[in-house]
């Protein structure tokens, strides 16, 4: 790995670290480069020393403090996050210093936006997987009604979809019309946990339809339901995690699903 890859990745690093680290560097503890050595970069984190040879490329120091002896040669530059130089007459650094002090602004705004993605795509895996696992019970519990479902979603999509539509904004609707008053606010959790169950079978049948292509172009001949769910929720949850098209992806399953599951309780009997 190269020294400019390695430094970004010490950087963040670095960033998340010093978070609950301490505020102080630590002292100098000794010569880490001596007098007529070459090396071609350098990366402490967590410690000190002192630099008297010839570094080729760049100096990293994390939480350290680092000292340049009149004989210390620097090729390129020196990065000093949350720690402080010293650099005696004599020293050379051919590209100059960037230092960012432990409690600086820059620190922290990083170490912001770090846990902010990262808590970010924790939470997108926690719905991906809560979503599959949701596709598969449905389709596991209710093998009938999934497939059932993927049989309307397939013979009609349109009329479908745009039940599904004016069925959700139509519940959403009433929820809102009931939360407004004290003794509706059940009521409204009610309908809402109802056409929550109501898309499930339809999403389920949606991942049946997906899982059905998947299974077609494999040549295999898969006939279990809840394989066939399998196969076809990766793909599914998998467009959940773009950033507009997840979004529009959602409004689909929903308007899928619920739309599929009106027509089952309109028409428990008829065929698909």
């Amino acid at each position: 790995m190269s020294i400019k890859t390695g430094c970004f990745i010490a950087i963040l690093a670095g960033a998340l670290f010093m978070g609950a680290a301490a505020a102080h560097a630590q002292a100098p503890s000794g010569v880490l480069v001596y007098p007529g050595e070459r090396m071609r970069n350098l990366l402490l984190f967590n410690q000190g020393g002192k630099i008297a040879g010839e570094v080729t490329d760049e100096v990293l120091v994390i939480n350290g403090d680092i000292t340049l002896t009149p004989t210390a040669r620097i090729g390129d530059r020196v990065i000093i996050i949350g720690g402080r130089l010293k650099q005696e007459p004599g020293s050379v650094i051919g590209k100059g210093i960037f230092d960012v002090g432990a409690g600086s602004a820059t620190v922290n705004l990083l170490f912001a936006a770090l846990t902010g993605i990262v808590l970010s795509a924790i939470v997108k895996f926690a719905v991906s997987v809560a979503a599959i696992l949701l596709l598969l019970l449905a389709a596991s519990f209710w093998p009938g009604l999934s497939r059932r479902s993927a049989g309307l979603i397939q013979r009609h999509p349109l009329k479908t979809s745009l039940l599904g539509i004016l069925g959700t904004v139509a519940l959403l609707s009433l929820s809102a019309a009931l939360l407004l008053s004290r003794w509706g606010i059940p009521l409204a959790l009610i309908f809402l946990l109802a056409g929550a169950l109501l898309i499930l079978p339809g999403a389920a049948g949606l991942a049946l339809l997906v899982g059905d292509v998947i299974n077609g172009g494999t040549g295999n001949r898969i006939h279990s339901p809840l394989i066939l769910a399998a196969l076809g929720s990766l793909p599914l949850v998998s467009l959940l995690n773009f950033p507009i098209m997840g979004f529009l992806w959602v409004l689909l399953l929903v308007a899928a699903g619920f739309g599929a599951g009106l027509q089952l309780i309109w028409r428990p009997s008829a065929k698909v």
